[in-house]
């Protein structure tokens, strides 16, 4: 008997609950206007240089023995030396909203953090 009751109470309960979603609609993807001109992309293909020459006088310390690139939320995208004949080069998808790469220039006693500028998909800190 009281297994019966239950049941009973279970079944107008989930008669009431679905009675009411069911008499509530809701929009679905269908209904979903979007514009013509709406990129679903969150992420931008993104280069960067960084190059040497002249670098540790412009930047006021000595000599360069590593370079840290990363985003703005403290991802750390490359940690490691800076080529002494050629540009440091690195590509990555980044997340649309990126505006700027952080660079960290470190001496053997010294670092300077500077902000590189996203321009067209890239972030170039030639100095030169």
């Amino acid at each position: 008997m009281r297994l019966r009751i239950q049941h009973l109470v279970f079944a107008v309960l989930m008669g009431v609950s679905l009675s009411g979603s069911i008499a509530c609609s809701s929009p679905t993807l269908r209904d979903v206007e979007v514009a013509e001109d709406f990129a679903f992309e969150t992420n931008q293909p993104l280069e960067i240089r960084i190059s040497r020459s002249n670098l540790a006088e412009d930047i006021g310390i000595g000599s360069i023995e590593g370079v840290e690139l990363a985003r703005m939320d403290g991802h750390i995208i490359y940690r490691g030396p800076l080529p002494k004949n050629r540009p440091l080069v690195v590509n990555l998808g980044a997340p649309s909203q990126d505006k700027s790469v952080r660079v960290k220039y470190m001496s053997e006693s010294d670092q300077v953090e500077r902000l590189i500028e996203i321009k067209n998909n890239i972030a170039e800190g030639i100095i030169q």
